[in-house]
């Protein structure tokens, strides 16, 4: 198989300067993501606690593909951050230089896939160039952890170019890369399940193919879905941290899915007050507001546009449905979250809509000969200012505090943003303004425990004990099933010396979750200071085999002990 099938031999010359340049302005315009930092924003989670990307060896990636990681399945993704910390440890740099490399390829794989289908140099390059300076790029690119969204996007839009060599050329290697590639797309996240539909789209408006031939393609791509659809299932089912799901109706979400469609379509041509965090909506006197039930009549009217111009215009429609298919995986109807809407989510789907613009921009570039150079100067300064404005929102994600506090300014009725900026400035030792952020997110919301525990954290740090425990006891009367609470009041009686007091709390806490491993660890040296050293031994050893690291010449002294 050779690599020139990627690109044609007629106009490769132009074709290859063209790729060249997407890839300068890619780097041109995301080159300050990477001086940012990582966020407390899932970073955590992922790479700087995520102890199971620290080795890189057999049996780690033997761990990462055999294991759920915080009810989801996604071991692509964690090979990626475990090769990423191998050679840059915890440099945030080199993170951020990957997710800009992989952006870049997805770039160009945009241009290759345009070129296949056909679409012409002119609107290949034009839907390739706004999908890769976009600000709503930013949030995918920008944010470490998003690294599942690039990955996820580069193998989809991989199957995709792959398929298409295949159909013009017959080589079963392509086909197969497809395949793969779709696997791998899966595996980095689940939002590539439309992909089997995409093809089977493409064949049928392709018309080149018998039914039969369609048939024979398409089955294994749904085999493969279903086959990681049921690994995801089972992650989310063993997870003891499921994600809480905003309590909406079927009719809500309905008229919340009209509403997405509408939003994400105008981010896209009016990308302004962009937001990490995008407000619920609040019912008014049992029902949504207004605009979303417009938005609903805008979706019946939309509908009706596409069916009328499905066979005068099959590019525009296929674009438009190219744009809906991408979406439905976190449409409202479908995504089982608290997050309604996010930047991230238009990653692969703004594709359609980007083909559209530069499809109806090469039209009237052919048909108003007077008009040309107005229409390319009008091109140039749409591409100038989204570069503006991605380049400017780069700037946000520069660290936690700048993240959260931009979040706030568009979101201040919100309790998430407080929450997570005080976790930044506790972070930074900056005591007084993380209470302050704990308390504002406590005055929206009382009975937010997270924020209590936090609260509680920030004193203990300053050795006051017993104001720290008023706002555990707090967060434990709010959710009597919260481990954190317990254990973080556990702590502030360790500190204290009073080892029994510590020892009940940290019961409760492992009542809740039997293999909470910080818990048994210091429980375990709680009991040490008891002399129960028998006790003391069987929770070190078990905190040993969840991951904690344990003084094993401390183990053989307490072996000894119980023996005596």
């Amino acid at each position: 198989m050779k690599l020139r099938v990627f690109w044609e031999d007629r106009e490769t010359g132009q074709r290859a300067l063209l790729a060249g340049f997407l890839a300068l302005v890619t780097v041109v315009v995301f080159v300050p993501s990477l001086f940012n930092g990582f966020t407390n924003w899932d970073d955590p989670i992922y790479v700087t606690g995520n102890e199971a990307i620290r080795t890189l060896s057999a049996a780690s990636v033997k761990n990462i593909f055999t294991s759920f990681h915080y009810g989801a399945y996604k071991p692509v993704v964690f090979l990626s951050f475990a090769v990423d910390y191998y050679f840059f440890r915890l440099e945030p740099m080199g993170y951020h230089a990957v997710n800009l490399f992989v952006h870049l390829l997805s770039v160009l794989l945009v241009f290759r896939l345009l070129l296949l289908i056909k679409a012409g140099t002119a609107v290949a390059f034009l839907t390739a160039l706004l999908f890769a300076v976009h600000p709503l790029r930013v949030e995918s690119v920008a944010w470490i952890t998003e690294r599942k969204d690039v990955l996820y996007a580069f193998f989809f839009l991989l199957s995709l170019v792959c398929y298409g060599i295949f159909r013009q050329t017959r080589r079963a290697g392509f086909y197969a890369l497809s395949l793969g590639s779709f696997l791998l797309s899966l595996l980095s996240k689940p939002m590539a399940l439309m992909l089997p539909l995409i093809l089977w789209a493409w064949e049928r408006a392709a018309g080149g193919g018998s039914r039969s031939k369609t048939a024979r393609r398409i089955p294994p791509f749904f085999i493969v879905l279903a086959a990681v659809l049921l690994v995801n299932f089972f992650a989310h089912e063993s997870s003891t941290d499921k994600q809480s799901v905003t309590a909406f109706g079927f009719p809500d979400n309905l008229l919340m899915t009209a509403y997405a469609v509408f939003f994400y379509l105008k981010k896209i041509f009016f990308p302004l007050n962009l937001s990490c965090l995008y407000s619920y909506p609040q019912k008014i006197q049992g029902f949504l507001p207004p605009v979303y039930f417009l938005s609903l009549a805008g979706a019946a009217g939309l509908a009706f546009v596409l069916a009328k111009i499905r066979k005068r215009s099959p590019g525009i429609f296929l674009g438009f449905m190219f744009f809906l298919a991408a979406l439905v995986p976190v449409l409202p109807l479908a995504l089982k979250s608290s997050v309604t809407l996010a930047d991230r989510y238009t990653y692969v789907a703004s594709i359609g809509i980007f083909y559209i613009v530069a499809e109806i921009a090469a039209r009237l570039y052919g048909r108003s000969r007077g008009w040309r150079a107005v229409i390319v100067i009008a091109l140039a300064a749409v591409v100038l200012t989204l570069s503006f404005l991605t380049r400017e929102r780069i700037r946000v994600w520069k660290n936690s505090v700048v993240l959260w506090t931009d979040a706030i300014r568009k979101n201040p009725y919100r309790t998430e943003p407080y929450v997570f900026r005080g976790l930044a400035f506790f972070d930074q030792g900056q005591a007084g303004e993380a209470l302050m952020d704990y308390d504002t997110a406590i005055g929206m919301n009382p009975r937010l425990a997270e924020a209590h525990v936090l609260k509680g954290n920030v004193y203990l740090s300053e050795r006051q004990a017993a104001k720290a425990r008023e706002s555990y006891n707090r967060a434990v009367e709010i959710s009597p099933e919260y481990a954190l609470a317990y254990y973080n009041r556990a702590n502030s009686y360790f500190d204290q010396g009073l080892w029994k007091e510590a020892i009940a709390d940290y019961e409760k806490a492992l009542d809740i979750n039997p293999e909470y491993a910080k818990a048994l660890y210091n429980r375990g040296m709680a009991y040490l200071q008891e002399r129960e050293y028998e006790k003391a031994l069987l929770d070190l050893r078990k905190a040993l085999s969840l991951g904690m690291e344990v003084d094993q010449a401390m183990l053989s002294w307490l072996e000894e002990q119980t023996k005596k």
